[in-house]
């Protein structure tokens, strides 16, 4: 028997695998949920071209991967999501502001990177609003809704699908 644990804070980890061990499994790896969330989300084959970033914007926060060909390079936490105090608009906003600096960053660090398109994920990342408000503050980079269950072929996802995209991830490691 396999046992997931989908995502942990850093302080919990040590307990969980503790817990998880004293009930006689064994862990067979470990790994932030954002990794789990970037392999779901660039697929079994990568289809984004050489240069991308992976933009998942959830209820109260927000990740952002820098992808290059298959490796993830980069991978950013943000304390902002569709639900924050500031709302939905302001956030999709300040996420936009994230995405331009992240890659002006990666542009700076890997030398001859070139990022044009941004994928987007999660609650209120999948969304057209957010696709067009993003791609009016960013007009020279293509946007696009990722679709991660379809790019592993699972024909009818689970209702709210984005509260597991990083759990998917997870599940779905021996087959990247």
């Amino acid at each position: 028997m396999k046992l997931l644990v989908a995502a942990a804070r850093d302080r919990q980890v040590e307990g969980t695998l503790a817990a998880v061990e004293d009930a006689g499994f064994r862990v067979g790896f470990v790994e932030p949920a954002t990794v789990g969330l970037y392999r779901a989300v660039l697929g079994p084959v990568p289809s984004y071209g050489p240069g991308y970033l992976i933009v998942s914007i959830g209820a109260f926060s927000s990740h952002i991967v820098v992808g290059y060909h298959s490796s993830g390079l980069i991978f950013r936490s943000l304390l902002v999501g569709g639900e924050h105090s500031m709302g939905v608009e302001q956030a999709v906003a300040s996420v936009g502001q994230e995405i331009a600096s992240t890659m002006t960053f990666a542009r700076s660090q890997f030398r001859g990177i070139d990022i044009n398109t941004v994928v987007l994920a999660g609650k209120y990342g999948a969304s057209e609003n957010t696709r067009q408000a993003l791609a009016e503050q960013l007009p020279d980079v293509s946007f696009v809704i990722g679709a991660p269950w379809a790019l592993w072929g699972v024909e009818d996802p689970p209702e709210e699908a984005f509260l597991m995209e990083s759990a998917f991830g997870m599940a779905v490691r021996e087959l990247a």
